[in-house]
């Protein structure tokens, strides 16, 4: 059974950029003394909506495996993990209503529906400073905070943009979102303003064209295509892409890429953050 490591609350409004700083001074000072500043161990999870299950991947290869599946659910899209209640979400593109899935059985149980009629959802991605889930209807063009109670999404704003996948960089809290290469000219890495949903072109071309983001705890971006069915690194200063490695499954469909720290990690990071703030506090 997988074991469960929650971080310290959030703390109100004033405080959370000094407590991003503090996430980020903890997270190097774990990697430096750990000696794992190279390579922190994640694991990464892929929404297939082809066969309508969750895949795990190797983040050093590309290789997918399946876990299991949805049951029940169709058209999984973006997926996205909260640390401190670790839980995976899923949003599904098909009926726009939000999940908790089982990393360990692939299973998805429903929270609730996004009450967003015709709604196309696809991107996920949580911020664990602000405690936010953000979500990204494609066709809509649509920019929502989504309630992790109960699925209920409230918008933010229009993207101007066909936006598939979504990421929150965990040490600066950007928003980045994809549009998926079927979108044509389109396609390309965003930075998204987070309050009123504009987006910002970082770059495009035939490599840009993510149908689901994820970032690793260190900061590095991951992205996965439909198209070639294969996980890249991407670079957020241009969105130029790194070939990781094709997923080597047959009949697939990924949509949705969440990176989860282990355990093992989560621990260490809470623990750095709960020593910086005590420090603070002397």
């Amino acid at each position: 059974m997988r074991s469960h490591y929650r971080l310290p609350a959030v703390m109100p409004t004033p405080c959370r950029t000094s407590l991003r700083a503090l996430w980020f001074l903890a997270f190097a000072g774990v990697l430096v003394s750990s000696g794992a500043a190279s390579a922190a161990p994640t694991k990464g999870y892929v929404s297939d909506a082809q066969q309508e299950r969750l895949l795990s991947i190797d983040l050093e290869t590309g290789l997918a495996e399946a876990v299991g599946p949805f049951c029940t659910v169709e058209n999984m899209g973006g997926l996205a993990y909260d640390p401190s209640s670790d839980r995976l979400y899923g949003v599904s593109a098909h009926t726009a209503s939000l999940y908790v899935i089982d990393v360990t059985t692939g299973q998805a149980q429903l929270v609730g529906s996004c009450q967003a009629a015709d709604v196309v959802m696809q991107g996920a991605a949580f911020d664990p400073m602000t405690h936010t889930l953000y979500a990204s209807a494609s066709t809509q063009e649509t920019l929502y905070s989504v309630d992790m109670g109960t699925g209920h999404a409230s918008v933010i704003g229009n993207t101007g943009r066909r936006i598939s996948g979504l990421a929150v960089h965990p040490l600066t809290g950007e928003l980045y979102g994809s549009v998926a290469s079927q979108w044509g000219p389109e396609r390309g890495l965003y930075r998204i303003n987070r309050l009123t949903g504009e987006t910002t072109l970082i770059g495009t071309d035939t490599g840009t064209g993510y149908n689901g983001l994820s970032f690793s705890p260190s900061g590095t971006l991951y992205g996965v295509r439909n198209d070639t069915e294969a996980l890249y690194i991407i670079d957020t200063a241009d969105a130029a892409p790194t070939l990781v490695g094709y997923l080597g499954l047959p009949s697939i469909n990924p949509l949705g890429l969440a990176i989860i720290p282990e355990p093992a990690t989560l621990s260490l990071l809470a623990l750095g953050l709960v020593g910086l703030m005590t420090r603070r506090k002397r």
